[in-house]
C-alpha cells in the first residue's frame, strides 16, 4: 500500500516555484515569428519523447529549452480543451447522455488544472510530475506524493497549490468595476486576507478532482463499456436544457476589461460572502451587517455613486440570480443520470476553465505579449471546430451568433415534461452552436 502524499513536504517544494521561467520560455518561443507553437523538429512535439520522461529525472541538459517551450504552449492548448470538452459536455446533456456529459466535464477540469498548474511551471507527466525551481533546474515531485499518475497527482498537487497560490492567483485574475479580487479584498472596512478564503473557494471548485481521482473503475465504464443497455427513460426536459446553456452563457456573454465581467462579479459575490464570514465569525446571511459591509467597500473604492446596479447585485442573495451556488452541490461518485448532479459539475467546470483563462492570460501578459501574437492559435482554434470569424481579430464579434441562438432556445422553456424531451431535437443547430464554447477562448485571451 502507498504512503500517503506528504503534504508538507508537497507544499515546501511548490513554495520555491519559478514560473517567470514559463515567462521566458513564452517569449522565447514566439521570438521567431513562425505562427504555431512548434515545428515538426521540436523535441517534445513528438509524444513519444514526452512519454519517456516518465522514466527520466532530471531532464536531459540538451532538451531543457525544449520542455520549458512545451510547458509554455500547454498553457494555452489545456485551456482551449478545458473549453471544447465543456462544450461536448453540454452537448451530450442536451441528447439525455447525462452519464458520457459527466464524464466529459471531468476531462474538462483535468485540463484546466493543468492548464493553471503549467502556468506556474508544474508539470503532471504521468508517473514522472516536476516543477521548475530554477533557470533549467526541476524538482520532481514523484517522492512526495501517494501516486504520481496523472489523475491521482493532479488533485494532490492541486490542492496544494491552492493553499500556497490561491490568494495570489485569484487576486489578480477575477477584475470587477477596474479593481481587482486583492483590491476588493484591501478595502472592505475591516481588510480581509484572502488566503483562507482563496484556498477554500478553490478546492471547493475542484472537489471532482478529488473524487473522480481514484474512480478508475467509473472513468472505464464510462469509457470502454456500452450505454443504454437496459432502455431507460430520460428524466430530462427541454426546459432544462435550455436553462443549463442560458446559465452558463449568461457568465460567458463578453463585458468589461478582461471580457469576463459577468463571470467575475458572480465570483467575487461569493468571494465577498466567504470572506465575509472568516472575517465576523457570521454568515452574509446576516443582512444588516453584510449590507453595510458591502456599501462600505463600494464607497472606499468610488464605486458607491457610481454603479447602483453592482451593489444590487452583491446584495441579491436570491437562487435565480446566483448561477454559481450550484457549485456547493455534493461530486458525483459515479456518473449516472442526475441533472442536479450534472448541473452542479457543469459550474465547476465553467469554473475552472475561466481561471484556466486566467492562467493563460496572466503568462500572456508576464512574457510581454502584444495584440496579434496570438492569433496564429486563435485563428487555428476556430477554424478546427468550424467557428467562422474575420481575420481581424475583432473576436467579441463571435458573440452575437450565440445572443440570436439562445433567444431562440425561449420556447423550449415551455416544454416542461419529460414526454416532451424528443422535441429537443428541433433546436438542434442552436444546440449545436451553443456548445462552441471554444470562442471564448478567443474573446477573452486574444
Amino acid at each position: 500500500m502507498n504512503a500517503p502524499t506528504n503534504v508538507p513536504q508537497l507544499r515546501a517544494i511548490l513554495r520555491t516555484l519559478k514560473s517567470s521561467e514559463i515567462d521566458l520560455a513564452l517569449s522565447d518561443l514566439l521570438s521567431s515569428g513562425a505562427g504555431e507553437w512548434m515545428s515538426r523538429t521540436q523535441k517534445y512535439a513528438d509524444g513519444r519523447a514526452r512519454a519517456a520522461l516518465r522514466r527520466t529525472h532530471p531532464l536531459p541538459v540538451q532538451s531543457a529549452r525544449a520542455m520549458k517551450q512545451y510547458v509554455a504552449a500547454s498553457v494555452f492548448l489545456h485551456t482551449a480543451d478545458s473549453w471544447s470538452l465543456l462544450g461536448r459536455a453540454m452537448s451530450a446533456f442536451a441528447t439525455g447522455d447525462v452519464p458520457i456529459a459527466q464524464h466529459l466535464l471531468y476531462y474538462s477540469e483535468l485540463r484546466a488544472a493543468q492548464a493553471i498548474m503549467s502556468r506556474y511551471g508544474i508539470v503532471l507527466i504521468d508517473k514522472n510530475p516536476f516543477c521548475y525551481v530554477g533557470a533549467d533546474k526541476t524538482e520532481s515531485l514523484r517522492a512526495v506524493l501517494a501516486l504520481p499518475t496523472t489523475h491521482a497527482a493532479t488533485w494532490d498537487v492541486f490542492s496544494a497549490w491552492a493553499d500556497e497560490y490561491a490568494a495570489e492567483f485569484l487576486g489578480k485574475s477575477i477584475r470587477v468595476a477596474g479593481f481587482t479580487a486583492t483590491d476588493w479584498a484591501d478595502a472592505r472596512p475591516v481588510p480581509v486576507s484572502l488566503n483562507s478564503t482563496a484556498a477554500e473557494l478553490v478546492k471547493r471548485w475542484g472537489l471532482d478532482l478529488e473524487k473522480m481521482k481514484a474512480e478508475r473503475s467509473t472513468r472505464n465504464s464510462v469509457s470502454y463499456e456500452p450505454a443504454r443497455l437496459i432502455k431507460s427513460e430520460s428524466s430530462l426536459t427541454p426546459a432544462m436544457v435550455a436553462s443549463a446553456f442560458q446559465e452558463v452563457w449568461s457568465l460567458l456573454e463578453p463585458s468589461g476589461a478582461t471580457s469576463l465581467e459577468n463571470f467575475d462579479r458572480a465570483l467575487l459575490r461569493q468571494i465577498l460572502q466567504v470572506s465575509f464570514k472568516s472575517a465576523h465569525g457570521v454568515t452574509h446571511r446576516s443582512r444588516r451587517r453584510f449590507t453595510a459591509d458591502t456599501k462600505a467597500t463600494l464607497a472606499n473604492l468610488g464605486l458607491d455613486k457610481r454603479d447602483f446596479g453592482l451593489e444590487d447585485y452583491l446584495l441579491d442573495d436570491a437562487p435565480s440570480t446566483d448561477v454559481l451556488k450550484s457549485a456547493k452541490e455534493p461530486a458525483p461518485l459515479r456518473p449516472r443520470s442526475d441533472s442536479k448532479e450534472f448541473l452542479a459539475m457543469r459550474t465547476r467546470a465553467s469554473i475552472l476553465a475561466r481561471f484556466a483563462l486566467g492562467a493563460a492570460k496572466d503568462l500572456a501578459q508576464s512574457a510581454g505579449l502584444r495584440k496579434g501574437d496570438l492569433s496564429f492559435w486563435v485563428g487555428d482554434l476556430l477554424s478546427s471546430h468550424a467557428i467562422a470569424f474575420e481575420d481581424d481579430g475583432a473576436y467579441l464579434d463571435l458573440w452575437d451568433e450565440m445572443s440570436q441562438a439562445l433567444e431562440q432556445l425561449e420556447p423550449m422553456q415551455a416544454l416542461t415534461s419529460p414526454a416532451d424531451f424528443p422535441a429537443t431535437r428541433n433546436w438542434a443547430a442552436q444546440i449545436g452552436l451553443l456548445s462552441s464554447f471554444e470562442r471564448v477562448a478567443a474573446w477573452a485571451v486574444a
